[in-house]
């Protein structure tokens, strides 16, 4: 499944991500193996395989040198999770929403970072309330330091 308003590129994926849950760029592409880094890096993969059209090798490539079946294995993880753990559905849906959101806003020209994140929030609010925790609305509001590097 691909977003079909804005392209989505996994820079963009891994700098949402690593908004969201605290890490660098380097740290997620990286081979470091804590459980949280783990989580987030799976996670990034995940949100990758569902929107672009890269293959798992082709991701494995770009988002650190990894074998296509370590991504492969990787997904199917972060997608068992999201079926069983409602608190990980709920951070895929915003994840995932933020980066749609922002892909279609750097297509449209927007380049004020604080519209971008405003607009953003109109958005995610509405369709997430229940689920947002206060990481999330931290995260959200940190994404003008993204827009700034862009």
């Amino acid at each position: 499944m691909t977003c079909a308003l804005a392209p989505i590129s996994c820079g963009l994926i891994l700098d949402v991500v690593g908004i969201a849950y605290g890490f660098r760029v380097r740290d997620l592409c990286s081979r470091q193996r804590s459980r949280p880094l783990v989580a987030a890096r799976r996670m990034a993969w995940t949100l990758a395989r569902h929107l672009t059209d890269r293959s798992h090798k082709q991701l494995g490539r770009v988002m650190g040198g990894f074998d296509h079946t370590a991504l492969l294995d990787g997904v199917r993880a972060t997608e068992a999770r999201i079926d069983q753990a409602a608190e990980i559905a709920a951070d895929y849906a915003v994840i995932r929403a933020a980066i749609e959101i922002l892909a279609e806003e750097q297509a449209a020209g927007v380049d004020d970072a604080a519209e971008i994140v405003i607009h953003g929030w109109r958005q995610i609010q509405p369709a997430t309330k229940a689920a947002l925790e206060a990481s999330f609305v931290a995260a959200l509001n940190n994404l003008q330091t993204l827009f700034e590097r862009h």
